[in-house]
């Protein structure tokens, strides 16, 4: 009997653990076997009644993480004429202090800590308590506030519960996010809108792809079993 089908092929099998051994160093800097992340996403809902036109559907909101912190990214994709100028979070659990203005959609949006009013108008009215607040530098289209087709990025501290407890609580109602939009077309006027006004919204868990590695170390398996079964037949 050929000594090679007697013992195996030594080279093959050096080989595969070889590329074995490979995979698994690029998967240990990867957290490869984290194959869903929860990301909230949702869209707005008027709280006020100010006869302009209803824009809660073109405005939404990105929930996820990014290390130690909370990332949350406020977009208004259009295409009614509008733009966000305050931005407010209000928790009762879990506090995400301190935040922070972080990334935004580059040039004409520019956001700052604090401003005026300190609570959404007409927040009261379904029990909106602003903890933190954002104002855009200059009010007006075409400004520093979010149009059509712009984003901004808020970031938020991650406490003992990290982000599956913001995750939860932005499910229940117990953190929310208030935006004030102003010049809404045609009329021109101002509504308040609330992610989660007491009924509906809509969260959402995303299954995110598994990484590059993670494929090729199933992949490299899978050619392993073959190679064995080959030789076993052999």
């Amino acid at each position: 009997m050929d000594s090679r089908k007697r013992n195996g092929n030594p080279l093959r099998l050096r080989r595969f653990v070889s590329l074995l051994l490979a995979v698994g160093s690029l998967l240990g800097g990867q957290e490869a076997f984290a194959v869903t992340l929860p990301v909230f996403q949702g869209t707005f809902q008027q709280i006020t009644s100010n006869g302009n036109t209803n824009v809660g559907s073109q405005l939404t909101l990105k929930a996820e993480q990014s290390g130690g912190k909370a990332l949350f990214t406020i977009a208004n994709i259009g295409p009614t004429a509008s733009f966000v100028r305050n931005v407010y979070f209000d928790w009762t659990a879990p506090s995400l202090s301190p935040m922070s203005v972080g990334a935004d959609s580059g040039v004409g949006v520019k956001f700052n800590a604090g401003g005026s009013p300190g609570n959404l108008p007409a927040g009261n009215a379904v029990g909106f308590s602003a903890d933190q607040a954002f104002s855009a530098n200059s009010a007006g289209t075409g400004k520093e506030g979010i149009d059509p087709g712009e984003w901004a990025t808020f970031t938020g501290t991650l406490g003992a519960g990290g982000f599956q407890a913001v995750f939860d609580a932005l499910t229940a109602g117990s953190l929310r996010v208030g935006l004030h939009v102003q010049g809404i077309a045609p009329q021109g006027g101002s509504e308040s809108y609330v992610n989660w006004a007491g009924a509906g919204g809509d969260p959402a868990l995303l299954a995110l792809p598994l990484p590059a590695a993670a494929w090729l170390f199933g992949s490299a398996m899978l050619g392993f079993a073959a190679a064995t079964k080959r030789r076993r037949g052999d």
